[in-house]
């Protein structure tokens, strides 16, 4: 289970992250995380589902991703969503028994190609 943080560079708005991670090989992963964002107006928020292939093994473990996102917006009474690919990189860090540091890199392919920049706190369950 993560929180964390969402900073897009594109649209210079923070945002507030939440996700999982279910691994079902050992260094395969999915990954879901929904994030609402806080413009002055309107809302926007993102759903991802991204898959993670881990390149290394021990306490900092590096990652290549790749996944779908859905955006929602509503900027003054009209609401629109769009659809695309994430590509991406991160890591994480573990720094105690049960808690790690994830920051992640990713584009979202979609209509305004926006760049993300996500720190997140991760709890391990197992």
């Amino acid at each position: 289970m993560q929180i964390g943080g969402d900073y897009g560079f594109r649209t210079n708005l923070l945002g507030l992250s939440i996700g999982a991670e279910y691994f079902f090989a050992q260094r395969i992963s999915i990954a879901p995380n929904y994030t609402q964002f806080f413009p002055e107006s309107g809302k926007r928020s993102t759903l991802n589902m991204d898959a993670r292939l881990f390149l290394t093994e021990g306490r900092l473990q590096w990652y290549g991703m790749s996944g779908l996102t859905n955006n929602w917006n509503d900027v003054d009474g009209r609401n629109y969503s769009s659809t695309g690919l994430n590509l991406g990189f991160g890591g994480d860090y573990k720094f105690a028994d049960r808690l790690a540091l994830n920051p992640e890199f990713k584009i979202q392919l979609v209509d305004e190609r926006q760049f993300l920049f996500r720190l997140a706190i991760i709890y391990i369950l197992n």
